[in-house]
């Protein structure tokens, strides 16, 4: 469950000309009612519990602006990205773990499905394949996962029982176009914009 509320979007969209939203991992909608509070012409969500799908849904029917998929987040981001224009996006990273903050099921629920138990590096291939020389911006959450650091929430369990071993991946397909800030607030954020 992504704290996308705890970052002012404004710079994002008024200065580097992010009008797109996407995110991965709805869960109950902050995120995307956070979102839906700056100036974005279009925003898109990528939830893969139905349940949390459905309950989205009906909460965000009345902004027209806002479309929600039902799926994987792979594939919902292949379906998206193959209608984008140039134009710079703001991605808010957050699909690990489909509905286990929710107590839809446990954090150890699709393990054996690497893009969906934790899908942030096929995201970030599928991105980096699709968005060559784009100026996206990301917020990734949950970088606790990836890395230690002073972060306000630290669960050395779960590091020790989920953790990743760093963001290679990630400053491999953007380290050369995109400058990383790292943002110990909560789990952990990773935010890059472009150089």
């Amino acid at each position: 469950m992504g704290e996308l509320y705890l970052h002012n979007l404004t710079n994002f969209v008024d200065t580097l000309g992010c009008k797109t939203f996407i995110e991965t991992g709805t869960g109950r909608g902050t995120g995307l009612l956070h979102a839906s509070r700056y100036n974005f012409s279009k925003l898109y969500s990528i939830e893969y519990v139905k349940e949390l799908f459905d309950e989205c849904k009906e909460k965000f029917s009345n902004d027209s602006r806002i479309e929600l998929l039902h799926d994987d987040s792979i594939n919902g981001l292949k379906h998206i990205l193959e209608e984008l224009s140039d134009e710079p996006v703001l991605f808010w990273l957050d699909a690990h773990f489909p509905g286990a903050d929710f107590r839809f099921n446990s954090y150890d629920h699709l393990a054996d499905q690497p893009e969906l138990h934790k899908p942030l590096k096929f995201e970030i291939k599928l991105i980096s394949d699709y968005r060559k020389n784009c100026k996206d911006v990301f917020i990734i959450d949950d970088l606790h996962i990836y890395e230690d650091g002073p972060f306000e929430l630290k669960n050395e369990a779960f590091r020790m029982k989920y953790g990743e071993s760093g963001i290679n991946f990630i400053e491999e397909a953007f380290g050369e176009t995109h400058d990383f800030v790292r943002d110990y607030r909560h789990q952990g954020f990773l935010i890059l914009t472009p150089k």
